[in-house]
């Protein structure tokens, strides 16, 4: 894969079949005041020993994933990505990646910020917790407008750790040990973000909203000009909750 302690710009770019014997599989960012930026991306499919088999962000570094699908990585945790420093994620899937303990998704201890994402299918391993996001300590994790559904873990599925919500959430379960403070404007429990199969389009992979998700229109202004395909947003009355826009129903005269 890639290691870099400076400034990296990774755009319309496959990251694919890497593996690091300890961290960053894909990407390992490291290095104080180091910067990271990854647009329109495939990280797929690459494994790390220990941790961030997809990309690896260290103390005092900074990265910020948008329109990108982080996908099938494997980690002893933090399959898609472990960060101890500053990881922003807007507008990408982070969809199938397997972790053997914990943070199938996502490992945290450092600043975590997702803006329009879908978190889905990860897997935190048979006595592992946070399938989709495991957060250690109270490093400041706020999700926005994000689909955070059918994540897999012994202990906490979808989350494990402290967590807030910046509104326009679809999160499957909030069940300890996650502990989520969440706003007025997320989905009610049970909501159904009706996801299709990972599909190929524009350089990644997503997961569409299927006819009748609960995530169409569920997402308000959102204040992003495209989804994770480059698509209008919003395509109908509000942005959908998570990286895709659907297709908003048309009402009859």
């Amino acid at each position: 894969g890639i290691r870099t302690s400076g400034t990296m710009t990774v755009t319309d770019s496959e990251l694919n079949f890497n593996s690091a014997a300890s961290s960053g599989g894909g990407i390992a960012h490291d290095g104080t005041g180091a910067t990271l930026t990854v647009t329109g991306s495939t990280v797929n499919n690459n494994s790390a020993a220990t941790e961030g088999g997809g990309i690896s962000v260290t103390l005092a570094a900074t990265a910020d994933i948008e329109q990108s699908a982080i996908t099938r990585n494997t980690a002893n945790a933090g399959a898609g990505f472990s960060n101890a420093g500053t990881l922003n994620i807007t507008n990408s899937t982070l969809s199938a990646n397997v972790s053997v303990a914990q943070g199938g998704g996502i490992l945290t201890s450092g600043a975590l910020t997702v803006n329009h994402a879908t978190i889905t299918t990860n897997t935190a391993g048979a006595a592992g917790e946070g399938g989709g996001i495991r957060i250690i300590g109270v490093p400041g994790v706020t999700v926005t407008g994000t689909i955070l559904s059918g994540n897999l873990g012994n202990a906490g599925p979808e989350c494990s750790g402290i967590f807030s919500s910046g509104g326009y959430n679809l999160v499957g379960s909030t069940a300890s040990p996650c502990v989520y403070t969440g706003d007025a404007t997320d989905l009610p429990a049970l909501s159904d973000p009706m996801l299709g199969s990972l599909t190929s389009g524009d350089g990644t992979e997503y997961h569409p909203l299927l006819a009748g998700s609960d995530a169409i229109d569920a997402g308000g202004a959102c204040g992003l000009a495209e989804d994770q395909l480059a698509n209008t947003r919003p395509d109908g009355p509000a942005c959908d909750v998570g990286a895709i826009e659907g297709t908003s129903p048309v009402m009859a005269d």
